[in-house]
């Protein structure tokens, strides 16, 4: 992939903000609608959602416009699709992911770098439990 700036992961800082606000809050707030014992389902599915949204990043817009609209995708999913698809991207250009990780590594790293914001996770609605658990479940896959 080319070199590229991808807004939000202008720097480490900028990165940390914005997986914060965005991939993890909407993995944590699917975990905490749900019962514990739904949680690793529903982790499995946001790995698969990664290695989705890896494959579209080479596609143009018209291209994954279509796709979504071949697989009856929604708005929330192709805001979903395209919102981590831009965080692969940003993760890449920031060298913090490399091209031949596995795409669903983006959410354990996303898990350590949003960590070091320490106290500072409530203010994003991020309980450092479910984190741990997310962390510790994509260790458990590796």
């Amino acid at each position: 992939m080319e070199e590229l700036k991808v807004w939000g992961f202008e720097d480490t800082p900028s990165a940390k903000e914005y997986l914060a606000k965005y991939l993890l809050n909407y993995i944590h707030m699917e975990l905490e609608a749900l019962p514990r014992e739904e949680w690793d389902k529903t982790l499995s599915t946001w790995a698969k959602i990664c290695a989705f949204a890896k494959s579209l990043i080479p596609k143009k817009e018209e291209e994954r416009q279509e796709l979504y609209k071949r697989y009856k995708f929604d708005a929330v999913m192709v805001g979903i699709a395209e919102d981590v698809r831009h965080t692969l991207m940003g993760m890449y250009s920031l060298k913090i992911l490399k091209e031949d990780d596995k795409p669903y590594k983006l959410i354990p790293i996303a898990v350590d770098i949003v960590m070091q914001i320490g106290e500072g996770l409530q203010a994003y609605g991020l309980k450092r439990e479910v984190l741990e658990y997310i962390k510790s479940f994509f260790e458990r896959r590796a």
